[in-house]
């Protein structure tokens, strides 16, 4: 397995689940905060208001053999009675909350990097050792013009704007970086010169012999400068 292909997947792989273990001790961290300072709330003079507030609630309820009297006003419960512990709630839920989303973000990073790299793409190019590009295009400086337009054809149908994987337009703009000036026509096969790009020898001759083209040299063994008949 390539460097390359090592790389862009184990990356992603690894930015997510340090992302997931940092979200989750953040969260874990405001929780137990969040609940030191409830405890801490129910402490000292507070905690006393709170205890005779809910003694006090619970004896109005009880019910009286007597009749009912004219009820003297109940002192109100102190304000942070109720809203203490609903802070405490809302961190709870969303520390079991947080890390499933970001469990299933990185699940989705993870699928597309082996969708792309085994699915988009051939595992058998990225596998197997080969020439560096500029090296194997090199040759075609000594049998294309200086200038000018030069035909080419491959079996790879270049999509239309917006697909998802664009290899053989990626393939098309190499091959034009390394023989500018000269301008390729893409899917012209009747220029004096047309450059045909196969992924296979058997696909370049069978490009070659539709195409009514006559190979004049061979570039690699998917690569081939040809004219027609």
């Amino acid at each position: 397995m390539s460097l390359d292909l090592l790389l862009d997947l184990g990356l992603p792989g690894i930015v997510f689940l340090a992302l997931c273990i940092w979200l989750v001790r953040r969260v874990v961290r405001a929780a137990l905060t969040e609940r030191d300072l409830e405890r801490d709330r129910l402490q000292g003079g507070l905690a006393e208001e709170l205890r005779t507030a809910r003694a006090r609630a619970q004896a109005a309820q009880r019910p009286r053999p007597t009749p009912v009297e004219a009820a003297t006003p109940r002192d109100p419960v102190p304000a942070a009675d109720g809203r203490g512990a609903n802070p405490a709630r809302s961190m709870r839920a969303l520390a079991r909350s947080v890390p499933a989303i970001a469990a299933s973000l990185a699940v989705v990073g993870l699928s597309r990097s082996v969708y792309v790299h085994f699915v988009a793409e051939r595992p058998s190019d990225l596998l197997r050792p080969r020439q560096a590009f500029n090296e194997e295009l090199r040759p075609l400086a000594t049998l294309l013009p200086a200038r000018g337009e030069v035909g080419y054809v491959t079996d790879e149908a270049i999509q239309s704007p917006g697909g998802e994987w664009q290899g053989p337009k990626q393939r098309f703009l190499q091959v034009q970086y390394a023989v500018a000036p000269v301008v390729l026509r893409y899917d012209e096969d009747r220029a004096p010169l047309v450059l045909v790009n196969a992924t296979s020898e058997k696909s370049l001759n069978e490009l070659v012999a539709r195409r009514g083209l006559i190979v004049v040299a061979r570039v690699t063994s998917g690569m081939a400068v040809a004219r027609p008949k």
